[in-house]
């Protein structure tokens, strides 16, 4: 009987500890962002179900994650067979699983690289569509930033305004109707002039010889200086653009010098652009499983910009009433990330579905097993009391005999009258001490099993029988959060319920066998109650019933 005890409540911890992790509801799904083109909707905890650890390993039920051995199979070492377990599990869902994340977060990169580049200069390539019009805008800047500084401002005040005003109008008509520097702006005779037949000047053109002290000398001057300031600011120009590889970097105008300022050199932007233009190729090429392979719009990429007419700018333009290439191939990744974590997560449901069911299932034969045992008991006590009352009623009838010793006659002794009171509480004792713990448990884990079957189905459900990407993604979510908390059961788990069955079969089998012989053999009254070979246990129930 002691061994029986410590055997029923060593079964109770295991029964109610397993029970512990299982009060969980669908109302436990992690926070959520909207809908996107990339892997941000999808945060995946490293420790759920596509992390590289034993608790998503365990859902899975491939590989082998403990040592085994036998006849006919060599022992196999522990650590081995661990980390063969964890790199199936890698190998087979993982890996793929893994490339279709970060094939989702380098779309992303290469939409909001190249979108950038595309329409990073307001909305402009950061490089030049047109040269001549971006000198040319270049140009301007300088010129006006000359003018507005007060540069010229040196100028003699008698004639500073004309020299400025004739400086724009000599670079309006050099910009933009260079042809008009062949119009003589001479109005008058200009023959009469170039034969001699004009007025004396000699004396004013004296004066005027210190190109400093003319109008028109100044007005050299002043173009030769702005005409220099302009070809400066045009090579600093060009010079980006020659160590850029034909872009501009990110530079920002500085109105106080006139000139600009590089924040990031147009090389990186150059070395960048291209690194996203061929990544989806690079992807491509380090594929070494089939379901690595990377989306076609992605691996495409870079033979895009060159196949197609709209080149690189092609790639943010929406034709045929379909979105952008970039829109495109950034729905693509997504879909495609979507659809293996989806597979991946049937996988675990499935086999989180079948170690569900034998676990239920092993709760549930325990829970028979109990219930057959306190039938024999509640049995054993009625065969009990139908073996008492007939040898009670009989010593009642003749509790004892006397002997005249003159006659020789043997005569019983007074009866009395009894009256009948069974009871269940020797049945009772046993099951309340050594059954009900053992049964309470097993309800509490049958119950939470069925929660945990009744919720693995709803996630089959939610991502499986449902086309809302909503739906499947906060399925993931919740399956990723319960596998993190480890609020499934695994098949090591349903191993140790299959093995519990057997011991509760053997332990029920032992104290139901064990508790007829106490009551049937022991000599103590208030243990071998129901032993009628035990005159004073007859006597007992006599004198209990008595009237």
């Amino acid at each position: 009987m002691k061994s029986i005890h410590y055997t029923a409540f060593a079964i109770v911890s295991f029964i109610a500890f397993a029970a512990l992790p299982f009060y969980v509801t669908a109302d436990h799904v992690p926070g959520h962002t909207e809908e996107s083109p990339t892997s941000e909707q999808y945060q995946f905890q490293r420790s759920g179900i596509f992390g590289c650890n034993q608790t998503a390993a365990y859902r899975m039920s491939v590989g082998a994650l403990s040592a085994v051995g036998g006849v006919y199979v060599p022992v196999n070492d522990a650590a081995v067979t661990l980390n063969t377990g964890y790199l199936v599990y890698k190998e087979c869902v993982l890996d793929g699983v893994s490339k279709r994340i970060a094939e989702s977060a380098a779309t992303g990169l290469v939409t909001k690289g190249l979108t950038d580049s595309l329409t990073g200069r307001d909305g402009k390539p950061r490089w030049p569509e047109d040269l001549i019009a971006d000198i040319l805008e270049r140009s301007d800047q300088s010129r006006m930033h000359t003018i507005e500084s007060g540069e010229l401002s040196v100028l003699h005040p008698a004639f500073s305004k004309e020299v400025i005003r004739a400086n724009l109008r000599d670079y309006m008509r050099e910009t933009r109707a260079p042809n008009q520097a062949l119009v003589c702006p001479y109005s008058g005779d200009l023959k009469s002039v170039l034969d001699g037949t004009t007025d004396d000047v000699f004396g004013g053109l004296m004066a005027l010889t210190n190109p400093a002290c003319n109008p028109l000398g100044a007005a050299y001057l002043a173009r030769d200086y702005t005409e220099k300031k302009d070809a400066l600011a045009v090579e600093e120009m060009m010079f980006r653009l020659t160590t850029g590889q034909g872009l501009y970097g990110i530079e920002e105008y500085n109105p106080a010098t006139g000139r600009y300022t590089t924040r990031t050199p147009s090389s990186i932007v150059s070395a960048n652009v291209q690194q996203l233009v061929t990544s989806g190729f690079r992807h491509l090429e380090n594929v070494t499983e089939i379901d690595q392979m990377v989306g076609a719009l992605f691996s495409s990429l870079s033979t895009r910009i060159i196949s197609d007419s709209g080149g690189l700018a092609g790639l943010i333009q929406p034709t045929a009433g379909q979105p952008s290439y970039l829109e495109q191939m950034a729905r693509e990744s997504a879909r495609g990330l979507r659809d293996s974590a989806i597979n991946a997560a049937l996988q675990i449901l499935s086999g989180a579905r079948q170690v569900e069911v034998i676990y239920l299932n092993a709760m549930k034969a325990i829970a028979t097993r109990l219930t057959e045992a306190i039938g024999r008991v509640r049995g054993a006590e009625k065969q009990c009391w139908d073996l008492i009352i007939p040898k009670v009623q009989e010593y009642a009838k003749c509790p004892g005999q006397t002997t005249d010793p003159i006659t020789d006659v043997t005569t019983c002794l007074p009866g009395f009258a009894i009256q009948v009171a069974t009871s269940t509480i020797h049945s009772q004792q046993v099951i309340d001490s050594q059954i009900a713990p053992i049964a309470e448990a097993a309800i509490l884990n049958i119950q939470a099993s069925e929660q945990a079957l009744e919720l693995i189905n709803r996630l089959i459900a939610g991502i499986a029988n449902t086309t809302s990407l909503e739906a499947q993604r906060l399925a993931l979510q919740q399956l990723d959060s319960l596998i993190a908390q480890n609020k499934l059961h695994n098949q090591y788990d349903a191993q140790q319920a299959e093995q519990r069955k057997g011991e509760v079969d053997g332990a029920m089998t032992q104290l139901t066998e064990d508790t007829v012989v106490a009551w049937a053999d022991s000599t103590d009254p208030n243990i071998g109650w129901c032993n009628v070979n035990n005159p004073s246990v007859i006597q007992m129930w006599a004198e209990l019933w008595r009237i």
